[in-house]
């Protein structure tokens, strides 16, 4: 490689499963009212279900610190939980993945299938962590081994998980989307 030759690193992208990384049984036991607000949440409208509750501030530290010491963006998965919610909560904006417009269908609500092309778009180097429901056949697929960080919503985001990240992104990644499809 010359001196004029430069190596372009891929953006990290971590994917959050918000609900069970900043709103714990555990942290729910200690604030029951927003653990009401949660259990009603499909029988009030959802502008105020946001208005009521409050991520986790320490979860939210913990996430905002690893973002910024190690160059990992963060992107929440799924529909509730927008960017300027995640913002208003205390997740840093230069924290958060650009958003990126994806290939589907305009039905398409699969948060999988969005976090993939996400992270394709964005063609990055990428993990998922949280409490996912992930099919057998997903699993086991070279897409998520090594990438899928399990994260119990008993406890949500500790240190224990943080460092499990950490260890992730410094494990070189053999495959890619464009290899996996």
């Amino acid at each position: 490689m010359n001196s004029a030759t430069k190596v372009i690193k891929k953006p990290q992208i971590l994917y959050i499963d918000v609900g069970p990384l900043l709103l714990s049984t555990t942290y729910l036991n200690q604030h029951p009212d927003m653990r009401t607000v949660i259990e009603r949440s499909l029988s009030i409208p959802m502008a105020d279900y946001l208005r009521q509750i409050s991520l986790d501030p320490k979860g939210v530290i913990l996430l905002n610190n690893l973002s910024n010491q190690y160059n990992i963006f963060l992107f929440p998965l799924g529909s509730v939980f927008k960017r300027e919610f995640l913002i208003a909560q205390g997740i840093k904006r230069s924290c958060l993945a650009p958003e990126q417009t994806g290939n589907l269908r305009l039905d398409d609500n699969d948060m999988i299938r969005m976090m993939l092309s996400h992270a394709y778009k964005s063609n990055a180097d990428w993990r998922v962590v949280g409490d996912l429901y992930l099919n057998e056949v997903e699993q086991s697929s070279q897409l998520f081994t090594k990438r899928y960080i399990k994260a119990d919503n008993i406890n949500g985001v500790t240190e224990q998980v943080i460092e499990k990240i950490k260890v992730s992104f410094k494990t070189p990644m053999t495959n890619s989307l464009m290899n996996c499809s």
